[in-house]
């Protein structure tokens, strides 16, 4: 049965346009009960890639295809930097959106050009009042800390941790959330556990967060489905979620 005064924060590990990703997003469109739902697309974690348009509408394409019966009403909001992000007309195109979802690219490049925006700020005021909000790779940068994957695993800096947007704290509750946890890219030659960092490798990095932080890992192809009204989580997917122990 749906109840429209439900909603729901929705986080992939990873796979969120994969065939297997159909369930989730059928289990949280039956919920509010509408013919038609509107989805807006917010491409400001890939904004740095030339290829942003075709990825993002790749994306619409697996929403129209993939889940026709709730007739999908796409809109991509293309705030690619913080100016299109502090951009009025821009950000006034989820003002009727049912559904946000903000997909694959760097969750680092994401947390630097959405932080103290107009975009983030009525994202969570939406959310707040009934939104639902759908997160990929920028399911880091709304961390507490956030994990800079790209700059530690291809680009070799040090082990450190970035300031995230720590929208959770607002939504749910202070947290520090990893994907791809249960990635297997590298095979028995290179430990890509962990969100690519390894697990020796990421237990330093444990080691330079406060032993009080709360921290998810996220296996891939799963979802973890927070309903923000009744402040419970439901898994759904291939893998789990794993609750990791810092002290």
């Amino acid at each position: 049965m749906s109840n429209p005064n439900e909603n729901f924060l929705v986080i992939f590990g990873s796979g969120e346009t994969a065939p297997s990703a159909v369930k989730v997003y059928t289990s949280i469109f039956q919920k509010i009960g509408k013919d038609k739902v509107t989805i807006a697309i917010i491409t400001t974690s890939a904004g740095f890639q030339p290829n942003v348009e075709i990825v993002h509408q790749d994306i619409a394409g697996f929403f129209q295809k993939s889940l026709q019966n709730f007739h999908p009403q796409i809109k991509i909001i293309y705030a690619n930097d913080k100016d299109t992000a502090n951009d009025i007309e821009v950000i006034s195109n989820i003002d009727d959106a049912d559904y946000i979802f903000i997909g694959p690219g760097s969750p680092t490049y994401a947390a630097q050009h959405l932080k103290n925006t107009l975009l983030l700020e009525k994202i969570i005021t939406k959310v707040q009042n009934g939104t639902n909000l759908i997160l990929a790779s920028a399911a880091l940068a709304f961390s507490r800390y956030c994990l800079p994957v790209y700059e530690i695993y291809k680009v070799g800096e040090d082990l450190y941790w970035e300031k995230g947007l720590d929208v959770y704290n607002q939504l749910i509750r202070p947290l520090t959330l990893i994907t791809h946890f249960n990635n297997n890219e590298g095979g028995s030659k290179n430990d890509t556990s962990y969100c690519f960092m390894g697990e020796k490798r990421f237990n330093k990095l444990l080691k330079l967060l406060p032993t009080d932080e709360e921290i998810w890992g996220l296996d891939e192809h799963t979802a973890v489905i927070c309903n923000l009204e009744a402040k419970n989580l439901k898994t759904l997917g291939k893998g789990n979620l794993h609750e990791i122990n810092n002290q």
